[in-house]
């Protein structure tokens, strides 16, 4: 494929493809973030000299095609870094992966960093994930979307020991807006924890789409609303190879073949029972996602794959 002439975030997409490589298997690769990967190949941050070369070794690119997009791009596409700086939010995700699943996130907010954020938590007989939307997009919200991850966090983890119920981390952040002046809607959460021994996962959303779950005959996790504020509470025990999938409002609104957003989409629940990879559900959402026109509003977009 003739690729010289192609801008260089979507040159760097391009190869990655052409290889058949997930964001994440590139990134491990590249010895990177993928988050660093999606920011590349949107053009939010330059690549300094040491990963360009890493990039196009790994990429089977020849040797300065990737430097001579990047010199050609000019001040109009390229944002020059004195050094490469990891985004705060890539120590979030970073954790997904460090609890030993088998995992892809989508990670695409309205700017330099969102409102959408995800983490995970081991604690050696369980291990948490939590995925947050807070109210706004981009840097506005990012406050908000941080403050909420802390609360969480500090509800994983508080002192005393034990394992606390999924409800008992999404219960902190209802009660905490109205101390700093928010409304209860600042942000939606999804928090599950998945049980190593029984390999039993149990939710508890509030305000995020349902998550996707392939074990057995289950396809959509949508619960009951018996959790704080009405948030969705269940439980399941899982088969070997179950995927999970938890997505919030701005990707599971991305646009399809058809019509309606993705969420409820054939092509994706066809995806969905056939993947045998994360990565391939993370590469569908990033093909979903077209850039904004001048001047539009884009909401943040996160989405979080894992095969447990």
């Amino acid at each position: 494929m003739v690729r010289s002439s192609l801008p260089w975030g979507l040159l760097i997409r391009r190869a990655r493809i052409d290889r058949g490589l997930s964001q994440g298997a590139l990134a491990h690769l590249a010895g990177i973030s993928q988050a660093i990967v999606s920011y590349y190949e949107r053009g939010r941050v330059t690549p300094p000299p040491d990963t360009v070369a890493r990039l196009e070794r790994v990429l089977d690119l020849k040797s300065g095609e990737l430097r001579r997009a990047l010199a050609g791009a000019g001040d109009a596409s390229v944002r020059p870094t004195a050094a490469p700086v990891e985004p705060a939010r890539s120590a979030f995700l970073g954790t997904i992966g460090a609890v030993g699943w088998r995992s892809e996130t989508f990670d695409l907010p309205a700017g330099d960093d969102g409102g959408d954020l995800a983490f995970a938590v081991d604690l050696r007989s369980h291990a948490f994930l939590v995925v947050i939307d807070a109210e706004g997009s981009g840097p506005a919200a990012v406050p908000v979307a941080r403050l909420a991850a802390a609360c969480a966090f500090g509800a994983i983890v508080s002192p005393g020991g034990g394992v606390p119920a999924v409800e008992d981390v999404v219960e902190p952040t209802v009660r905490l807006w109205p101390f700093v002046g928010l409304s209860t809607q600042s942000a939606s959460i999804c928090v599950v924890s998945f049980e190593r021994r029984s390999r039993r996962l149990r939710q508890c959303r509030l305000g995020l789409p349902p998550p996707f779950l392939r074990s057995g005959r289950l396809a959509q996790w949508t619960g009951k609303p018996e959790g704080p504020a009405g948030a969705f509470t269940g439980e399941y025990k899982l088969d070997e190879d179950a995927l999970l999938v938890v997505a919030t409002d701005g990707a599971a609104h991305l646009p399809t073949k058809g019509s309606g957003p993705l969420w409820n989409s054939p092509e994706l629940r066809t995806l969905l029972a056939h993947a045998t990879d994360p990565g391939e559900i993370v590469d569908m959402l990033a093909q979903r996602a077209v850039e904004p026109a001048a001047g539009e509003r884009v909401d943040d977009r996160l989405a979080v794959a894992v095969m447990l």
